[in-house]
């Protein structure tokens, strides 16, 4: 790699309920100002929302709206927390997101029983053409079989606790390899 040249990670911002219902339907325009001031490229950002934003069947037009704004002007969305509230299938046929992101939950206390149902989350996730992300992950025997049921992304203490910016830097530059 060129030593000069600079890489850029994913960056994901999270999205509060709270957060939403005070910008209103049209925050994602405030996002696309962002990303067209400093010529951020598509794909980079990724809006990331509860899965508890979705529970109210009222809500459903209001949330597409901005999902769809989102996407519109290249943001990636995820659906974080999946599975620690009350998950419905149908918010993943009505919604268009691009991840999904495994609550810690799964993998806390984990059995054979939860172990199908990873398989089966990322299995339908990637039939869905979402990508998949393990979150809380703290040791790497998890690891391992997250890559062999075939989970997209890891992210947790296995790796790093959370970094004030400037450590993170520092921490990207020893492990750009992993």
């Amino acid at each position: 790699m060129d030593p000069g040249k600079k890489t850029v990670s994913r960056i994901s911002v999270n999205i509060s309920r709270f957060h939403l219902r005070e910008a209103g339907s049209d925050i994602w325009k405030k996002y696309k100002k962002i990303l067209d001031q400093y010529h951020i490229p598509e794909g980079i950002i990724e809006m990331e929302l509860t899965e508890t934003m979705f529970l109210e069947e009222n809500q459903v037009p209001f949330v597409k709206a901005i999902l769809d704004g989102f996407r519109s002007c290249g943001l990636r969305v995820a659906l974080d927390d999946f599975g620690f509230a009350y998950s419905s299938l149908s918010m993943l046929k009505e919604f268009a997101v691009d991840a999904l992101k495994m609550d810690r939950s799964f993998f806390v206390n984990e059995n054979d029983k939860s172990k199908k149902i990873v398989v089966s989350i990322i299995q339908m996730a990637h039939n869905l053409e979402m990508d998949v992300v393990a979150e809380g992950i703290e040791d790497q025997e998890q690891v391992e079989m997250l890559k062999n049921m075939g989970c997209d992304l890891i992210q947790g203490y296995v790796y790093s606790r959370p970094l004030p910016v400037g450590e993170f830097e520092i921490w990207r530059q020893e492990n750009r390899g992993c």
